[in-house]
C-alpha cells in the first residue's frame, strides 16, 4: 500500500538555522552606537572640547601604554600685545576659523568675552614634552569638571557622587607640575 502524505511540502524553514537575526542586531547596534558618538561629539562638546578630542585620545592611547611615555603637543593659547599669554578656556573660543602663518588654520576663533578682555591672537604654542598618562589624566578631570558644569542643577550631586568614588579621576597635587617634565 502506498503511503499518502498529508498537507503541502514546507520549503521553507522558520525560524533559519543561521543566526542572521544575532548578526543583524549586532550590525544595527555597530550603526546606532556610532550615530550616537557621533552627535555626541558634535552637539554635546563645546568646541575647544571638540578641539582637544584628538589629543585626548592620543593621550589616552600612549598612557595606556607606557605610564612614562613622553610625547609632544601643542597646546592652544590666547594672547596679545602687553598681555601674559595663557591657555585657551571654553570661554575664550568659539566655532570659526583662525589662520595660522606656515600652518592649516585653527579651527576655532576668539570669542567675544576674550576680545572684551583685550586678547586678539588665538594660536598654537610652542611644542612641549608632556608624560602621556599624566596629561590624560589632567584631561580627564578638565573634562570632568567642565561636564559636571554643564549637568543640570538636579542630577549634579548624584553625578558628582558616582564620579568621585573612583580616586583615579582626580591626580595628586605633584600631578600637574610633573606633566610637564
Amino acid at each position: 500500500m502506498a503511503m499518502t502524505k498529508w498537507g503541502r511540502k514546507e520549503s521553507i524553514i522558520w525560524p533559519p538555522h543561521s543566526p542572521i537575526y544575532t548578526y543583524g542586531a549586532a550590525f544595527m547596534a555597530l550603526v546606532l552606537a556610532g550615530l550616537f558618538l557621533y552627535c555626541r561629539f558634535t552637539f554635546g562638546n563645546s568646541p575647544l572640547q571638540r578641539f582637544y578630542t584628538p589629543t585626548y585620545i592620543r593621550s589616552s592611547v600612549a598612557g595606556a601604554i607606557g605610564t612614562s611615555r613622553r610625547d609632544n603637543y601643542r597646546m592652544l593659547m590666547v594672547g596679545a600685545r602687553g598681555i601674559q599669554p595663557r591657555l585657551a578656556t571654553n570661554n575664550d573660543v568659539t566655532d570659526g576659523t583662525t589662520p595660522q602663518p606656515g600652518g592649516k588654520p585653527i579651527p576655532l576663533a576668539l570669542s567675544q568675552p576674550a576680545l572684551q578682555h583685550g586678547y586678539t591672537i588665538l594660536y598654537l604654542g610652542p611644542e612641549q614634552k608632556y608624560i602621556d598618562a599624566s596629561l590624560n589624566t589632567i584631561s580627564r578631570v578638565r573634562f570632568t569638571v567642565a561636564l559636571a558644569f554643564s549637568i543640570s542643577t538636579s542630577s549634579r550631586f548624584f553625578w558628582v557622587c558616582y564620579h568621585s568614588s573612583s580616586s583615579s579621576h582626580f591626580p595628586s597635587p605633584r600631578t600637574f607640575d610633573d606633566a610637564r617634565r
